[in-house]
């Protein structure tokens, strides 16, 4: 590793350069570790010790892993004490939402909404509507997540019918490291954790109470969910608040273009009205999020009235509502943004075309990302030239999405970069028409992540097309030996090897969860190196809390995931959950996800490979010899 070697060069700068790198080192801010012990109790008593994790933790990432399994581990939600717990836990900044996860997703959330609504508080009825409304989004997602998955595996089928590689369902597995690779079903901890999916619930069903609510993000979510759900026992309570406020008057919108009712004329009008002014220094109603690293994960719960009226009329498709959908696109709300994409993508007019082609030049990454996908859906010449002046600017996961749509209207993969892109446009772009047949039969066999880029670095196998990543590597006890050998080597390697563009940050999980810079992405190679050397090994395999953490490192949009089997104490342990838990959480955060698997166990290389492909991502199975005992 030459990098590291020309650091130790130093002779009379030596004690000038042993200052600066102090104090870097004192600026550094690593986050977590420890928690693996605490973890160790929920074992036992997974209600106790996750109430008393609760009320002392000082760490987000255990704290909801605490009240993962409080929720899992309490034989009632509806005491009085388990009440009392609950609303501690969502009274906590920033615990909203992983609350409603956990109560929609939980076994007992048909019995812990009328609950929480029977509680009478404010904030108990606002997590009722929370809870049936990630539920219903998740289940709304699903379906489209697992038809994305099909048509993925269809096309990667075609394209390499032999199962090689990351498009496979064989899944061919690379030698990645040291020692003999265990069978497929083996011991270990992914052949004896990773099935504790949670118990299924019924329908999502929406109480008519819920929409007398007080608070308008507590009605707002509550008809959402019903949208979602599709409940039509609610018709007549929702037709029945006529408030003007913006948030409740985009959620009738939404609930009536999902049951196919015409649009009310007062809710169109209220929902589109142009805001209050606000005082100086406040965001607009609606319009707040998590602050400092969450902001790279707007919450999809509790959003501005516009993201659900936009969606609507999406839905519908109506040129007469173009002008409204367009009014998001300059809004300072991301979530907005996106929504307006999303609902651009349904018209064809040259109005909406060329409106598509100036957004794409001055939007966010996540918009482009969406934009992209639509322009690949539709293939038109006229959107070439765009295309290639945005691509000109980007380093990050965008590259895959702008190429992917230049290659659907090229019909195929012409070019990597904008100058070869743009070379091929002047040869070419005079004469060229889309031949749609064949732009349709490239997006059918070729999925975004799969499309030819210079890679700026490497991981195992994987190209690192972002300079925006984070390792989230897996460092649990059963990596111990020849797996955590090859994990060092690899990790430092990629590291060191990374073009210079590229800023990273690295999560290590086992049941500790650290954060090698909490504050954000880094460029020195050092430190990383370093951390590779030094990741200590603790029990537990908490995956998913790991990618949420990472995912929420500011700027970040790209994750390399890298495992050894099944989760293991962390706030999901099935990966069932974890696909259905992303599709909620990164609705308005397109971060791929790559993943590097080391288990043969088959359930969990699917996972694994599932986890890439509904992500953007890419996957290899490695060899790294055999697991260790996890317990």
């Amino acid at each position: 590793m030459n990098r590291r070697r020309a650091g130790h060069g130093v002779h009379g700068c030596a004690p000038a350069v042993a200052f600066l790198l102090t104090a870097a080192a004192a600026m550094a801010r690593m986050e977590g570790g420890g928690e693996a012990d605490v973890l160790k109790a929920f074992r036992d008593d997974p209600e106790a010790a996750g109430k008393a994790a609760i009320a002392r933790s000082t760490s987000d990432s255990l704290a909801r892993t605490a009240f993962a399994h409080f929720v899992i581990g309490t034989h009632s939600l509806r005491t009085a004490d388990s009440m009392k717990v609950i609303l501690g836990f969502v009274a906590r900044e920033g615990m909203f939402t992983s609350a409603s996860c956990h109560l929609g997703l939980s076994g007992q959330r048909d019995a812990v909404v009328p609950a929480l609504l029977g509680d009478g508080r404010a904030e108990a009825q606002r997590l009722a509507a929370g809870a049936l409304l990630f539920a219903a989004l998740a289940d709304h997602l699903g379906e489209a997540r697992e038809a994305a998955f099909e048509a993925w595996k269809k096309g990667a089928a075609e394209a390499e019918p032999d199962g090689e590689g990351d498009g496979g369902a064989s899944g061919a597995r690379k030698k990645g490291g040291k020692g003999k690779g265990k069978a497929a079903g083996g011991a270990g901890k992914g052949a004896r954790a990773g099935h504790e999916a949670r118990p299924e619930n019924g329908p999502v069903v929406v109480p008519a109470a819920l929409l007398k609510a007080a608070a308008p993000a507590t009605v707002s979510m509550a008809i959402r969910a019903a949208a979602y759900a599709r409940d039509a026992s609610v018709a007549d309570a929702v037709a029945a608040c006529t408030t003007n406020e913006p948030r409740v008057a985009g959620a009738r919108l939404l609930y009536a273009a999902r049951m196919g009712h015409p649009l009310p004329d007062d809710a169109l009008a209220a929902a589109f009205a142009p805001p209050p002014r606000a005082p100086a220094g406040l965001p607009p109603p609606g319009a707040r999020g998590p602050r400092g690293p969450a902001d790279n994960v707007p919450d999809a719960l509790d959003v501005p009235g516009l993201c659900p009226a936009i969606e609507a009329l999406g839905i519908l498709g109506d040129p007469q509502h173009l002008p409204k959908i367009l009014q998001g696109a300059p809004h300072e709300d991301p979530r907005v943004r996106l929504e307006a994409a999303r609902a651009l993508r349904r018209f064809e007019s040259d109005e909406a075309l060329a409106f598509t082609g100036r957004w794409l030049q001055a939007c966010d990454w996540p918009v482009a990302v969406e934009l992209a996908d639509a322009i690949g859906a539709r293939p038109d010449k006229r959107m070439v030239p765009a295309l290639i002046e945005r691509l000109r600017r980007e380093q990050g996961r965008l590259r895959m999405d702008l190429v992917h749509a230049l290659s659907c209207i090229a019909g195929e993969q012409k070019a990597q970069t904008a100058e070869a892109w743009a070379g091929w446009w002047t040869t070419n772009g005079p004469a060229f028409e889309v031949n749609a047949e064949a732009g349709a039969a490239y997006r059918a066999r070729t999925p975004v992540q799969r499309v030819d880029l210079v890679a700026l670095g490497f991981f195992y196998s994987l190209p690192i097309q972002s300079d925006r990543i984070c390792y989230v590597v897996d460092s649990s006890q059963s990596m111990k030996g020849d797996r955590i050998a090859s994990l060092r080597r690899n990790l430092a390697e990629s590291v060191d090897g990374l073009a210079k563009p590229v800023r990273y940050g690295i999560v290590d999980f086992g049941g500790d969860l650290t954060v090698l810079e909490a504050d954000g992405l880094l460029e020195d190679r050092r430190r990383g190196v370093k951390r590779a050397e030094d990741m200590p090994l603790s029990g537990g395999t908490r995956a998913y809390d790991a990618m949420e953490r990472a995912a929420r490192l500011p700027a970040v949009d790209t994750l390399l995931f890298l495992s050894d089997g099944a989760p293991v104490r962390g706030q999901f342990n099935a990966w069932s959950d974890i696909l259905r838990v992303l599709s909620v959480m990164h609705r308005y955060a397109p971060v791929a996800i790559h993943s590097v698997n080391f288990d043969p166990n088959p359930a969990n290389a699917a996972a694994m490979r599932k986890l890439a492909a509904c992500r953007a991502g890419r996957n290899a199975d490695v060899d790294a010899g055999d697991a260790a005992d996890e317990w």
